[in-house]
Order: C-alpha cells, then structure tokens, then sequence
C-alpha cells in the first residue's frame, strides 16, 4: 500500500473512532476490514492505530466520560486539510 504524505486543502486526510468500547469496535473492523492495531501508550490513553499491510489507516479512541454521559454515541471524525489553519478559521 503506497504511503501518502500530503493531501491538498480540501481533501480529507483522517479519520478516528470515538467508541464507548473499543474492544468491540476492534474485533468489528477486524471481521469487516482485516486490521491489526497498534495502542499507544497509557498518557494518550491508549489511542489506538489500525494498520493494514503495516500502515496506518485511521484512530481509535474510547470515548470520553462527558461524551457518554451526554448520550452522544459512537461516531467517526473526518479531518480536512487545508493550507492553512489560521486563513480557514477567518473565513469560516
């Protein structure tokens, strides 16, 4: 699998998981997508990378208390690139 190392502004450039059970979340993508993962360590509260053929595709996280007591459920963030942050926080 080629490795990308830039997107252009616009292009979406990232996705993560936040779930309330990240056990679950991965033995779903595993069955659905064949990935394997990678936990960071305890003080990124072990955000985890899935990995196919040795890349990394996307984050995971388990879901924060205020998330969950607020009954926000499970989503994917995307993230877009842009040339630059400060030019696109003024135009938004």
């Amino acid at each position: 699998m080629p490795k990308v190392t830039s997107y252009e502004p616009g292009t979406p450039c990232w996705v993560e998981l936040a779930t309330p059970d990240l056990d679950a979340a991965k033995t779903f993508y595993t069955a659905l997508f064949g990935w394997d993962y990678e936990a960071g360590p305890e003080e990124t509260n072990f955000y985890t990378m899935p990995q196919l053929q040795g890349a990394s595709v996307a984050g995971m996280m388990t879901q924060g208390e205020e998330e969950r007591a607020q009954g926000v459920p499970p989503m994917w963030r995307t993230y877009v690139s842009v040339a630059s942050a400060d030019d696109t926080a003024s135009k938004v």
